[in-house]
């Protein structure tokens, strides 16, 4: 598994002013080790304000995994678009955010028992 860090941002504007405040995707590369790759696959979050948590999950059923990350002010939605089966630290784009909402936490759930993620 990769892991997948939010950070928080410099109070009270709730921005973030440079790399102490990005949040953090680190790669397993499968030998007990990790390897950043946050910029690699856009993830930096620099634009999005102080975030609070985060749910992975495919809510396409594309086989990606793609990530909402909770935040103060917005939330934001990565599409994973990527062409083959890979982890989530590639091929993520930009998807869509909400404004003016305080988030803290979330999690992907099959609510119609379709056998798909909804959102």
């Amino acid at each position: 598994m990769d892991i997948f860090f939010t950070n928080g941002a410099k109070l009270p504007e709730l921005k973030k002013i440079g790399p102490a405040f990005y949040n953090c995707l680190l790669r397993n590369k499968g030998d007990g080790t990790f390897e950043d790759v946050t910029r690699k696959a856009g993830l930096l979050g620099e634009n999005i304000g102080y975030n609070l948590g985060v749910a992975v999950g495919d809510y396409d059923n594309d086989g990606f995994e793609d990530i909402f990350i909770c935040g103060a002010g917005r939330n934001t939605l990565y599409h994973n678009n990527a062409t083959e089966p890979s982890p989530m630290s590639r091929n993520i784009r930009y998807r869509r955010e909400t404004a003016r909402v305080l988030s803290v936490g979330a999690a992907w759930f099959d609510y119609d028992n379709d056998g798909l993620l909804d959102w």
